[in-house]
């Protein structure tokens, strides 16, 4: 509606997924088209005479990153899960006022920890699709059963619906190479896994913040990471460790890890470190900051906005763009 303050709220690195998921950009750019006539007179009929054509894979990627870009340039506050978003939304609308607010998680169900392996166990919880970086997980550890025989990976997630390669791949991996495929797991009952392994590895360079980054740490787990920038429950060094993305570096990351969690003072350091670090972010700390901004643009109150998120446009590429 005209003169009413707007609120964004940007949880999904949209570059990233319009390369993944280029052939819904017509569909998603026709869904900001009538969020851009909220404030017409009559947006009725100028939505009457619109047409949506299909453009060519690159003119669909641009199509919805210049109209996701009118939008949050638009908005009074555009609030964001993590640094990381608050930096991509200025990339795409420079003149946006961003505010990180990260999603906040309370503690899950206990649960008894399912039995354990009969070597170090490595553990995946989260979409199997092929922008979480499967692929590179899969390769990674091949390598560390190179040296550890015994280690497990075990993926919790519906491996069922992935792409078709990735399923076989999983497949195949799972009757020679040590690999558990768990399937989808009810959340309240996911502490049991997260409980009963090791490491937790999450491969992804396209998430914006991992909410179960957030529950492993909950749960006390030490981390191996390859994006950077997902931060909020990661202290290098101390509960986790960040792998650069490709196989070697993974796998010598994912081995440093295990040997240093032998030591019993290591591991405790980590647990302790995880956890505090989750519990700064709850569902109640993530509400009161939102109702703050609410209050404030309600109140006529510049909102303040978050600091030190000018755009990296030096980082490394990865086919063809920004990570």
């Amino acid at each position: 509606m005209p003169n009413r303050p707007l609120v964004v709220t940007w949880h999904t690195d949209l570059e990233a997924y319009a390369e993944h998921y280029w052939h819904l950009g017509p569909f998603l750019y026709a869904a900001y088209q009538m969020f851009a006539l909220r404030a017409e007179p009559k947006p009725w009929a100028k939505l009457a005479r619109m047409r949506v054509k299909r453009p060519r894979r690159g003119g669909a990627q641009l199509q919805l990153l210049q109209a996701a870009a009118d939008m949050l340039s638009s908005a009074d506050v555009v609030t964001t899960p993590s640094d990381k978003t608050g930096k991509r939304v200025l990339e795409l609308a420079p003149a946006a006022r961003v505010r990180v607010v990260p999603n906040g998680l309370d503690p899950l169900p206990a649960r008894p920890p399912i039995p354990a392996a009969k070597g170090p166990r490595l553990l995946y919880v989260g979409r199997v699709s092929a922008e979480k970086g499967l692929d590179l997980l899969l390769d990674a550890f091949a390598l560390v059963r190179d040296f550890t025989p015994d280690a497990e990976l075990m993926i919790v997630g519906d491996w069922h619906e992935g792409p078709t390669g990735l399923r076989r791949r999983l497949q195949k991996a799972a009757r020679w190479s040590n690999v558990r495929l768990v399937g989808r797991v009810p959340r309240d009952d996911l502490a049991a896994y997260y409980g009963g392994s090791d490491v937790f590895v999450f491969p992804s360079l396209t998430d914006t913040q991992a909410l179960v980054l957030h529950e492993a740490a909950l749960c006390g787990m030490p981390l191996v990471i390859t994006d950077p920038e997902l931060n909020l429950v990661v202290d290098p060094g101390v509960n986790a460790i960040v792998a650069r993305p490709n196989m070697v570096s993974l796998s010598q990351a994912i081995m440093s890890m295990l040997r240093q969690l032998k030591d019993p003072a290591f591991a405790a350091r980590a647990a302790a470190r995880s956890r505090e670090l989750a519990r700064q972010w709850t569902i109640d700390r993530q509400a009161t900051e939102m109702m703050g901004i609410y209050r404030d643009l309600n109140a006529g109150r510049p909102v303040p906005v978050s600091e030190g998120l000018a755009p990296d446009l030096g980082r490394p590429r990865l086919g063809g763009r920004l990570l």
